[in-house]
């Protein structure tokens, strides 16, 4: 169908835990193109900043559970890179109870990777030629935030201060991945060209102590290319 109206999006992190995701009375389906290029990968987090997307609603059940059974039968995959180009909202009285991201070859649902398969990817297909066009407006982005206490860290950063003398604030840059339970797997810092030199051992024993004290707000969503940008100040 060509009818066009508007659809509003609230993209928040995506931490429905222990919901049934089986029950499911209406989809939304947004899609970018299976075949469309990007200078960089686009993440399930960052799909709809990325994209201006197209999206289709279904609330006929008999598509939802076929839909479902295709999912079912996905083979599960290790933990590929996904360059998302398709992304499926479950909802059951309004409330969303899962996501799918997926590219032509792999797929991450309610938090665990598949393989796509030509079956699925057909039936994702027939639901955009059945179903109402719609433009979408994503908005209301909510960032990760640190959900951990940072007194061994702060503390830490401190005595450098104190050691090191310094007169002015000193600033590291740089970023973090972490799994979707918030963990840190990766951390990365450097400093800024200004003010006192830090050295290189103590800036590799403030990544030590961020990845083993911080964690971030979980997210089944977050794919291990989404950078979260930190800052240190001291």
């Amino acid at each position: 169908m060509e009818q066009i109206i508007i659809l509003i999006l609230w993209i928040l992190p995506f931490t429905c835990l222990g919901k049934d995701i089986n029950k499911v009375d209406s989809i939304v389906v947004l899609y970018a193109g299976w075949y469309k290029e990007t200078d960089v990968n686009v993440s399930c987090k960052s799909f709809e900043k990325a994209f201006k997307s197209t999206g289709y609603i279904s609330t006929d059940i008999s598509i939802i559970d076929k839909l479902q059974r295709r999912i079912e039968r996905l083979k599960p995959s290790g933990n590929p890179v996904i360059d998302v180009r398709c992304k499926i909202y479950f909802y059951f009285s309004g409330e969303l109870l899962a996501t799918m991201c997926l590219d032509r070859f792999h797929a991450l649902y309610d938090g665990k990777y598949y393989k796509t398969s030509k079956k699925l990817l057909a039936l994702i297909n027939n639901i955009m030629e059945k179903e109402v066009r719609y433009d979408i407006v994503p908005k209301a982005v909510v960032e990760d935030s640190i959900v951990s206490d940072k007194t061994v860290l702060i503390n830490y950063m401190d005595s450098i201060s104190d050691i090191l003398n310094l007169h002015q604030p000193e600033e590291l840059r740089g970023y973090c991945i972490a799994d979707k339970e918030g963990n840190i797997i990766k951390i990365s810092f450097r400093q800024k060209d200004s003010g006192t030199k830090i050295p290189q051992c103590y800036i590799e024993k403030i990544e030590d102590i961020y990845k083993k004290t911080i964690k971030w707000t979980p997210d089944k969503e977050r794919m291990k290319t989404d950078r979260i940008p930190i800052r240190i100040i001291f």
